[in-house]
């Protein structure tokens, strides 16, 4: 996402629970979201309390972490209201927006 000055905790969130639909290492969603350490780890302890990320281990031994549904729910309502008060980011929007359906 790009911004314009800092961005606040809740865009934050939103980055890592977008950069999670699918499974990542933490590195991975650190550079995505271009945050510091320490940011990610207070932002990944309150998320998993909120059971909004969970943490996965896959078959080989790496350590992930994936949105839940909670999670996912959280970004479709965030996006909506974004998209209703008129502030997108065509980036990440596209992947909740519902499908128009054919006329």
């Amino acid at each position: 996402m790009s911004f314009r000055g800092k961005r606040d905790r809740i865009q934050i969130i939103v980055e890592i629970l977008s950069s999670c639909r699918n499974p990542k290492t933490q590195t991975y969603i650190r550079l995505q979201t271009n945050i510091s350490y320490e940011v990610l780890q207070s932002c990944i302890m309150q998320l998993v309390l909120r059971q909004w990320l969970m943490k996965v281990e896959e078959e080989s031994g790496q350590k992930k972490l994936a949105s839940t549904e909670k999670g996912i729910d959280f970004l479709k309502k965030w996006f909506e209201i974004q998209n209703l008060i008129g502030l997108k980011n065509r980036r990440i929007l596209t992947a909740f927006m519902p499908k128009a359906q054919p006329a």
